[in-house]
C-alpha cells in the first residue's frame, strides 16, 4: 500500500519534512547558495532510501521526498534497476520495488561494502521491515 496523501516518506526533522511543513520557499531561504555546493548523499542514495522506506511508493511520492523532479526520479530508478540495486515488479496497476540490499558500492574506495549497510544507517529499522514485506 502507498503512503496516504500528505504523509512524507522521510523522517521527522529531515529536509523534505521541513519543506512539507514550512513550504518550499521558506525552506530555501535557510538553504544558502554556499551550502549547496555538495551534500553527503547523492540523489541516487536518497531515491534508494525512499524506496527502501516504502517499496510501494509512487514515483511522484519518491520525487517529493527527495526534492527532485519526477523525471529525475524516473531516470534514477532506471539507473538503479540497470545496476541491479532495485527490481521493479507489477502489482496490479502499480509498481512495487524490491531493494537488493546485497548490492555493492560502485566506487573502488568501498570494495565489498553493501548498500544494505548504508540503508540501515539512513533508514534504520524501517528498512528491515519494509524489505521483508517487499520480498513476499
Amino acid at each position: 500500500m502507498s503512503a496516504p496523501s500528505g504523509i512524507m516518506l522521510t523522517r521527522p526533522g529531515s529536509a523534505a519534512q521541513a519543506v512539507h511543513q514550512h513550504g518550499r520557499e521558506g525552506f530555501r531561504s535557510q538553504w544558502t547558495h554556499q551550502s549547496r555546493r555538495w551534500t553527503f548523499l547523492t540523489n541516487h542514495a536518497r531515491v534508494l532510501a525512499a524506496i527502501a522506506r516504502d517499496p510501494n511508493a509512487r514515483l511522484t511520492q519518491v520525487a517529493t521526498a527527495c526534492q527532485i523532479t519526477e523525471r529525475s526520479a524516473q531516470r534514477i530508478v532506471a539507473d538503479l534497476e540497470e545496476a541491479g540495486y532495485v527490481r521493479r515488479q507489477r502489482v496490479g496497476q502499480r509498481n512495487q520495488y524490491i531493494v537488493n540490499r546485497d548490492g555493492l558500492f560502485r566506487h573502488p574506495a568501498e570494495p565489498g561494502l553493501s548498500i544494505g549497510a548504508l540503508l540501515e544507517l539512513i533508514v534504520g529499522q524501517e528498512f528491515e521491515d519494509t524489505d521483508a514485506d517487499a520480498a513476499q
